[in-house]
């Protein structure tokens, strides 16, 4: 299975719902679980499941199950992926494009990519890449920084507190 997570914003990521359905036609043979607060647009299709909302405990199962995350550059989601021992496929939001209120998803996928956090896609033939790649490498992730991990995951709840 693969999870496709664009976390709770009230914004759309239409241009990552259209890449995934696109993908999932041309991978009839996996599943998917697309979930997106807001949509203006549906992926459709045989092999995807869509939900509006997972629960943050199922959202932490999803993530243990899938044989890759895929996500925008929600710090909590990506978060939750590295603590979940798999790293995220990840592609951040822009405002040019009407995604997101800045452009801070970009911010943070560069610094992320720079500590070997994450990998980052910016177009459906990236992504294929990637998940194809790691059908040689294998996907399972042991984050050697886990003081770093905590202190993100500690700013975050800090945060939303």
């Amino acid at each position: 299975m693969i999870l496709v997570s664009c976390g709770t914003e009230k914004y759309p990521f239409n241009r990552l719902a259209v890449m995934v359905q696109e993908f999932a036609t041309r991978q009839p043979q996996r599943h998917f679980i697309y979930q997106s607060r807001v949509m203006d647009i549906i992926p459709q299709g045989k092999n995807i499941v869509v939900q509006s909302m997972l629960s943050y405990q199922e959202f932490k199962m999803a993530i243990r199950q899938c044989r890759r995350c895929i996500c925008h550059a929600g710090i909590g989601s990506i978060v939750t992926a590295l603590a979940e021992g798999v790293m995220p496929l990840v592609i951040p939001r822009r405002h040019e494009l009407g995604e997101h209120v800045d452009d801070h998803q970009l911010q943070i996928t560069e610094k992320l990519v720079d500590l070997g956090m994450i990998r980052v896609f910016h177009s459906l033939a990236e992504l294929e890449a990637l998940v194809a790649g790691d059908e040689q490498e294998g996907i399972r992730y042991q984050f050697q920084n886990q003081p770093l991990l905590d202190d993100i995951k500690g700013a975050v709840k800090d945060w939303l507190e």
